[in-house]
């Protein structure tokens, strides 16, 4: 069963094919070159496959992973700092390990 079916998400289609303007695609504008640039903006009949290959050839992957782990430090080590009783250091805590350690997971696959 896919688990990204719209029948469960609610959602059509990618966000490369809704042109959101994702931490991905920010970054790609960012380091594109002038020919890069059209070809991650201007519509095109395999627009997807496209912007897919410009995000490897610029191996943001491994960059956003590695912004990724900074982000997560950045919040434990705020976390720690923080003394707040609205929001538990270990419910904090855990919720980013949880959701840190699925994408980790993932990415293993």
């Amino acid at each position: 069963a896919n688990v990204c079916a719209p029948q469960k998400t609610g959602k059509i289609g990618t966000d490369i094919d809704q042109r959101k303007l994702t931490w991905l695609m920010a970054t790609a504008v960012q380091k594109a070159d002038e020919k890069t640039l059209q070809s991650l903006v201007l519509p095109s009949e395999d627009r997807v496959k496209t912007v897919k290959a410009i995000f490897k050839n610029l191996d943001l992957r491994k960059e956003y992973l590695s912004y990724e782990k900074a982000m997560c430090e950045k919040i434990r080590s705020l976390v720690g700092e923080s003394k707040s009783v609205m929001l538990p250091e270990k419910t904090v805590l855990l919720i980013l390990d949880k959701i840190y350690a699925s994408r980790m997971k993932k990415d293993a696959h």
